[in-house]
Parts: C-alpha cells; structure tokens; sequence
C-alpha cells in the first residue's frame, strides 16, 4: 500500500474580529492581528485548507472596519490559494432562528470563504453538496 499524499489544514474558531473589551478601553484590532498571524502560518505551511469553526465575527451587525480587518487576511489566503471553509457560529448570527443573510454570507459570495450552512426544507435538513456554481450547501469534497 503506498502512502497517499498528506492533507495539511489549520482548525480555527473563537475568531471573534471586532470584540471590545473593558469597555472598548482596549484595542479590537488584537483579534484580527491574532487572526493575522493564523494566515501567516497557514502561508508559510503552505496548508491544504483553513478551517473556520464558527464565530469568526464577534457580533452579527460589526463595524465596517471589524469587516475589512477580516477581509484583508482572507484575501491574504486567496491569492496564495489556500481555501477557507467557514460555518457561522452564534456570535455571526443575529438569532439561530433567524435565515437572514449574516457577513460570512457575503463573505462567501464575494468568493473568500466557502459557507458550508444546513438549509431546511418542510422542517428537515437539504443534503446538498457545496459547488461553486450556487455556492450553497453542507458539505463539499476538496478533491
């Protein structure tokens, strides 16, 4: 049996661009940076993808500059080509009950991430691939 060629990835959640803390007394840019240095290591790993568990945001309605914050190092990671996977946690969401379209969404139609999301149908989960075509879907196969 030979060996297959390794899948190199980083697993990444918890992002929270644009959380304040004391009060806003402390910077928010500590969590992009953090964030900064995530894509740093996945470039020079050159890792296969990037994994976004959820809560990439802090908050479902973010500053404009909480959102180019976290563009700049997803296109970071596009232009070397390494593909991010992204599911929406509850801080990107207004209301789990709520469909309305979070920034992960635009995200992924502005072609940075890939959002993989459970839509339903008469109450029951869609199982549908992820394609780039309708860039919808729950999950998707890297080749």
């Amino acid at each position: 049996m030979k060996p297959t060629q390794s899948l190199k990835f980083i697993h990444i959640g918890d992002v929270h661009i644009g959380k304040e803390r004391m009060g806003g007394d402390l910077p928010s840019r500590d969590f992009s940076e953090a964030f900064d240095q995530v894509v740093d290591a996945a470039v020079r790993e050159k890792v296969s993808f990037v994994l976004i568990a959820g809560d990439f945001f802090d908050k479902a309605r973010i500053e404009p500059n909480h959102l180019a914050e976290g563009e700049v190092g997803l296109r970071r990671l596009a232009s070397a080509g390494i593909p991010v996977i992204a599911t929406e946690g509850n801080h990107d969401v207004l209301s789990s009950y709520d469909d309305r379209p979070s920034w992960l969404t635009y995200l992924n139609s502005a072609g940075l991430v890939r959002l993989v999301r459970t839509d339903f149908n008469a109450g029951q989960p869609d199982m549908k691939e992820w394609t780039d075509s309708d860039r919808r879907g729950n999950w998707l196969d890297l080749g």
